[in-house]
Parts: structure tokens; sequence; C-alpha cells
């Protein structure tokens, strides 16, 4: 009896597969109407658009992403391949066509920053989904997936080895530092300094707000405004005066 019911239930991947292969084949369904151009091609575009968010948020609420994470990283992998193989039949002219990308971008990255660990298997479907729908992406004028991109440069989410040594204070070459922010943009690195502040890990989150306020980026009020966020909540009073005072001398 108990070996039937094992038979009857579908373990975690079969489920993920089934839903996953359920998502991919809507998502078909939405592009075979948007290539049968019915309506202007704005018009087209504008359905397709807020059918797809409709029917990604429907898939992806389907886990709840604090607790099984992972099946949404391939949700959204299967939205983003989709998303670039339908960009050729969609009209630049409809504004909502660039702010899907966007969103799209912002929030699957979000979520990938949120992940300590991502299985290799997983973490190399991540890279290359990401470098093609980029690619056909440009192609189209788009660019919002640039963040994605270099987030797909390295070898996991946190493995940077000049990363880790930001976040440890370690004693790092100014060079490679340099190199690392330059790499990174102010975005991707106001977006790392949050998730590691939403952790709870205030003290990480200041060592990289530090470096990246006295560096050469643009925006660099919101890092120092992070790094006294994050002093505030890990720092005893004095010493919380004395960090602040030494500070503001140097600025």
């Amino acid at each position: 009896m108990a070996d039937d019911e094992a038979e009857q239930d579908p373990g975690p991947v079969d489920s993920i597969r089934e839903t996953t292969g359920q998502f991919r084949k809507r998502l078909e369904e939405l592009q075979a109407v948007l290539r049968d151009g019915i309506g202007s091609a704005v018009q087209s575009s504008s359905v397709y658009c807020q059918q797809f968010c409709a029917t990604l948020l429907e898939f992806a609420g389907g886990w709840r992403i604090e607790e099984e994470p992972l099946p949404v990283v391939q949700v959204y992998i299967v939205a983003l391949l989709s998303y670039a193989e339908a960009i050729p039949f969609l009209s630049l002219q409809c504004e909502n066509v660039s702010l899907v990308v966007e969103r799209l971008s912002l929030s699957f990255l979000e979520l990938l920053l949120s992940l300590t660990v991502v299985p290799d298997d997983l973490w190399k479907q991540v890279k290359s989904s990401v470098q093609l729908a980029h690619n056909k992406l440009q192609e189209k004028g788009l660019s919002q997936l640039s963040l994605l991109s270099t987030l797909g440069q390295y070898d996991g989410v946190w493995t940077s080895k000049v990363l880790q040594g930001l976040l440890l204070n370690q004693n790092l070459q100014s060079e490679q530092v340099e190199e690392f922010l330059v790499q990174e943009g102010p975005v991707l690195l106001q977006m790392r300094v949050k998730q590691l502040m939403k952790e709870k890990q205030m003290e990480k989150a200041a060592f990289l707000a530090k470096t990246c306020s006295e560096s050469d980026l643009q925006g660099k009020e919101v890092f120092r405004q992070m790094y006294l966020v994050c002093l505030c909540a890990f720092s005893e009073q004095d010493q919380l005066m004395e960090k602040v005072l030494d500070w503001i001398m140097i600025w």
C-alpha cells in the first residue's frame, strides 16, 4: 500500500518539471497569438506583455520563495528565455516591452541575491540562459539584462573572491577592488548592500557600503547613508560617535 502511494505521489523534482513544462506551454500559446499579429503591433505587444506578466505571477506564486526559492529560479529561467524568443515580434513603440524586461531582470536579480548557495547545475542554467536572452534582447536594442549578465560572469552569486574579501574587511589590492566595483556598477552593489541589510548582516553590509562610498562610483551619497544605517545597527553609542566623527573628517 505504501509502495502504491509512493508511486502515485510525484517527487519534488517531477513536480517542478511538470510545473515548468506547463508554464512553458502557456507562454508558447501566448507567443502563437502574438505571431498571428491580430490588431496593431503596439496593441498586440501590450496584450502580450500583460498576459506574460500575469502568467509569470501565477506560476511563480505557486511556491513560497522564502521556503522554496530554487523552483522559482527555474520559472524565471523559462520566462526569460520565452520573452527573448518573443522579442522579434514585439514593438518597441509599446512602452511595456522594455518595462517588462526591466522588471523581470530586477526581480530575477533580487531572487538570486537572496540565495546563499545555488547548485552548480542550476547556476550553469542561469548563466547560459541569461547570456542567450541578453544577446537576443541586445539585437533589439534592449540592454536591461546587463546587471544579470554581470552577475552571470561569476561562479556563483556571492562567490567573487574580491567581494568576499570586502565583506570580511580584508586588505585587498586597490586595483582589484576598483576593477570589481566598476564591473558591478552602483545599482548591483546597492542591491547587494540592501540584501545584506535585509539578512541582518550589518557588519558585512557596512564594509561593502563604506568601500563603495569611498570609490569613484556614482551615487556615493546613497552608500554613505547605507553605511551610517549599518553602523547604527551594530555599534555601541560611543563607538558609533567615534566612527562617524572619524568618517566625517575624511569627507
